[in-house]
């Protein structure tokens, strides 16, 4: 099977962390790891976030397929395999599912039966994940192009070339498309047409997906820096340095939610950047938080998926996987869905009676769940614009999300960043 440069730089990535950070499991001593609901093997890693829609959990894996398998228990209902690794996370939509692949090219699949309906190609790897939104699709890649693309046909609407490749996922918010690029800017750009509304210039690579709430764009880059935005004019409100970076954020009222690479999660104040509270214990964190009801739950590079307390940052629960978790979790009616390094797909007790209702999985961004896949459905009577507002309370809906959703993001694009970071660095 063929290798990626994904795979190649995962080889040097994991002898340099045994030397960077710590290893150890970050389980304090007497503590329980408490057992999944089901595990799912699959034929490779999972860096993909999963999303739920409709009772299936739709996830890529590292050996090229695509997976859907049974909320419920985890069984394979279909798969469909590409000529790459997959680590774009699925938009699922209008009873389809848009995924793209490292062999350069998007899919459309049938979410009931997973046959092809569709490919678009690209010229380079797509591992943006997809966002679909009334009809259009969404995505980065490599080839360093926003494309836009009929939902229904798979035909090319319009494309928007930057400096460098796409791995952020875009998010779309009252008619514009975010999204990031390695060439060191955040881009708004007219969903309609493509005409760019503004840039931001970053201090380094934007890897990470862009996640909007009350009007504020927040999003983080290479160098550590979390920036919050406005969305309209893209001036600055602020920005803080959180230590090395390599997740997507996600926001819910009022709080912004990060990973570190250094460590642990940081939650900051979307009003001024200040520090909520910051739990340094998990180990490196490249998977992106998911907030649902009073808990947050995150993957680590140790092997562990933590439920904090998302007031305070408490770890609550612990479920141990065979390798590092990359992929970001989507929680739905408190089963969280996410994969993992070691080849499987986890369905876990969140212990809440709640699904995902930050923005990254509300907005559908790396990964979603059934409340996105309904917004952003084909408007027959009217349309249904998200307002960059989901900061709403937790939601009791019983659909699937980034879901399990994002994606959301995503990646970042899901966000498997973790060997892009250090190869970039290795590039420069």
């Amino acid at each position: 099977m063929r290798r990626s440069r994904r795979d190649i730089l995962r080889t040097g990535t994991a002898v340099g962390l045994g030397l960077l950070l710590p290893t150890a499991s970050g389980i304090a001593a007497g503590q329980q790891a408490d057992d999944p609901e089901w595990t799912a093997p699959v034929g490779s890693r999972v860096t993909s976030s999963p999303t739920v829609v409709d009772g299936t959990v739709y996830a890529g894996s590292g050996d090229g397929t695509v997976y859907a398998l049974d909320a419920a228990d985890g069984s394979e209902e279909w798969t469909y395999t590409t000529d790459g690794t997959v680590i774009s996370s699925p938009s699922v939509v209008d009873g389809a599912v848009y995924i793209g692949s490292d062999d350069g090219t998007v899919y459309a699949l049938d979410a009931s039966e997973g046959e092809e309906e569709w490919t678009y190609e690209t010229d380079g790897a797509v591992r943006s994940s997809p966002t679909a939104f009334e009809g259009t699709v969404y995505v980065g890649s490599n080839d360093g192009t926003v494309h836009a693309i009929d939902a229904r046909e798979g035909e090319e609407e319009w494309t928007y070339g930057t400096d460098d490749r796409i791995f952020s996922s875009p998010t779309i918010v009252d008619g514009v498309v975010y999204v990031g690029s390695y060439d060191d800017t955040v881009y708004a750009l007219d969903a309609g047409e493509g005409g760019e509304e503004w840039t931001y210039g970053t201090e380094a690579s934007v890897f990470s997906s862009p996640t909007v709430a009350d009007g504020v764009l927040v999003v983080t880059d290479g160098s550590g820096r979390v920036y919050a935005l406005d969305a309209t004019e893209g001036t600055d409100e602020w920005a803080v340095d959180a230590g090395a970076i390599n997740s997507s954020p996600t926001v819910r009222d009022g709080i912004v939610y990060v990973g570190r690479f250094t460590g642990g999660v940081r939650a900051l104040a979307l009003s001024d950047g200040s520090e909520e509270w910051t739990d340094p214990s998990l180990g490196q964190v490249s998977s992106s938080p998911t907030v649902a009801g009073d808990v947050l739950v995150v993957g680590s590079g140790d092997g562990t998926v933590y439920v904090l307390d998302a007031g305070g940052g408490g770890v609550e629960r612990t479920y141990e996987t065979g390798d590092v978790v990359e992929s970001s979790p989507t929680v739905v009616d408190g089963t969280a869905y996410v994969g993992s390094g070691d080849g499987s797909v986890y369905a876990l007790d969140a212990g809440v009676d709640a699904s995902s209702d930050g923005s990254r999985v509300q907005l559908g961004t790396l990964g979603h769940h059934g409340e996105w896949a309904s917004t952003a459905a084909t408007a027959d009577g009217g349309e249904t614009t998200p307002t960059g507002t989901a900061t709403a309370t937790p939601s009791d809906e019983t659909d699937g999300e980034n879901g399990p959703g994002f994606g959301v993001f995503g990646t970042l694009a899901a966000l498997g960043g973790t060997g892009y970071l250090l190869g970039r660095r290795g590039e420069e």
